[in-house]
């Protein structure tokens, strides 16, 4: 054969190429290799954290669909019924039997920012009952010493759940006086004992990140955690002075509780 067509054929056929040659050729990446790994790499990385955020934000869109399908709840409740769920003073005749009446005072409970009483249970309870709001177990007669987060209480997707209570405008949470009204409270929401199985308040903590916050506020409201239809408090959760406060965007821990204005 000609010897020029047997260095063509070697060239062409790996496999007919000396052995130490072909493990010189297999010892490492290649320039060109090394760059296609770390480029695929970059984008393995940059997907993964790309997703986490769309998870984030899907979390914090589902709260807010969660509070505003709330707000409107509460409209049409008191349009249909002339009174506040959970103070309906005619729930047993008008909505169920079994349920407990409220007190017709136009507000919740007797503590401000407490969310101890009956009242704030059957807040949950009344609208029901009233087929108008969903995720919430019925339990007709629960009460503050039996109701649960997830079950009588309903839960988020950030963790934790919303309670309903009444602020009289100078009851402070953590040193911030909420206004006179009726506040959907966006924290913990589970009872001070674990099984659920005394009567007390239900614990006051916050779950929400600044950012987590922020975004909420943002969405619902004017993204200043003092003022408007949103506050915002906790140790932490908020910098700055009157009336130039903002949300501590350099926190990342669960510093803050939100109170939004039903």
């Amino acid at each position: 054969m000609n010897p020029s067509k047997i260095l063509a054929k070697i060239l062409t056929n790996p496999s007919q190429q000396p052995a130490a040659k072909r493990k010189n050729r297999q010892a490492g990446f290649s320039l060109i290799e090394a760059a296609i790994v770390l480029a695929v790499a970059g984008l393995l990385i940059g997907g993964a954290l790309q997703g986490q955020t769309l998870i984030e934000n899907a979390r914090i869109r589902s709260v807010v669909d969660q509070v505003q399908g709330y707000r409107t709840a509460v409209t049409t409740f008191q349009d249909k019924y002339n009174a506040l769920p959970g103070n309906f003073s005619e729930a047993k005749t008008r909505l169920n039997a079994s349920l407990v009446n409220g007190g017709g005072t136009g507000t919740l409970g007797t503590t401000a920012l407490s969310a101890g009483s009956t009242e704030n249970v059957q807040f949950w309870q009344h609208f029901a009952a009233a087929n108008l709001v969903t995720g919430v177990n019925a339990n007709p007669a629960a009460t503050a010493a039996n109701a649960q987060l997830g079950r009588e209480i309903p839960a988020t997707r950030l963790g934790g759940g919303i309670v309903a209570v009444a602020a009289d405008g100078t009851t402070t949470s953590n040193s911030v006086a909420i206004p006179r009204g009726t506040w959907l409270r966006i924290g913990d929401g589970a009872p001070t004992t674990a099984d659920g199985a005394t009567s007390g308040d239900f614990a006051e903590n916050a779950i929400l990140t600044p950012d987590q916050a922020y975004q909420i506020d943002k969405s619902l409201d004017d993204g200043n955690p003092r003022t408007g239809k949103v506050m915002a408090t906790g140790t932490g959760c908020a910098t700055g002075t009157a009336p130039n406060f903002s949300y501590d965007g350099t926190s990342s821990s669960r510093s803050c509780l939100l109170f939004v204005a039903l």
